[in-house]
């Protein structure tokens, strides 16, 4: 049985992280948090270390993203005039479409996850790369 007091402790890590949106400052945020709040309970350090799982994947994710725009470009249009220049506008706006997606979904994952943290399930984020087990 999960105690009220677990779940909140798990919100919060939740919280902090959307209150804190600047990139490395919200990840350290959640990191001390854990640290601080591990040893209380099973369900507690489960959902902090899938939270901090989740952001670092997401700021890869973003990174990833910024890279590939800034070597798009940077690109030569010169090779073949009409088919580069047409992919590149491609790409870019595709690149910006997911770049969008992915800043507009994390509010809503948190929301599902604050929920489940709410019922008492355990709950894992979607396409989260696992670095603490």
């Amino acid at each position: 049985m999960v105690t009220l007091k677990e779940k909140i402790i798990s919100i919060g890590g939740y919280l902090l992280a959307l209150f804190f949106p600047i990139p490395l400052l919200n990840i350290i945020a959640v990191q001390v948090y854990w640290m601080n709040f591990r040893a209380k309970s099973k369900f507690v350090d489960h959902h902090l270390k899938q939270n901090i799982n989740f952001l670092i994947t997401y700021q890869i994710y973003m990174l990833s993203i910024f890279t590939f725009l800034f070597l798009l470009d940077k690109m030569p249009i010169s090779i073949v005039p009409g088919i580069v220049s047409i992919a590149s506008v491609l790409l870019g706006f595709g690149s910006l479409g997911v770049l969008l997606l992915l800043f507009l979904l994390i509010y809503p994952i948190y929301i599902v996850a604050i929920i489940a943290t709410l019922a008492g399930k355990y709950f894992k984020f979607p396409l989260t790369i696992k670095f603490r087990t």
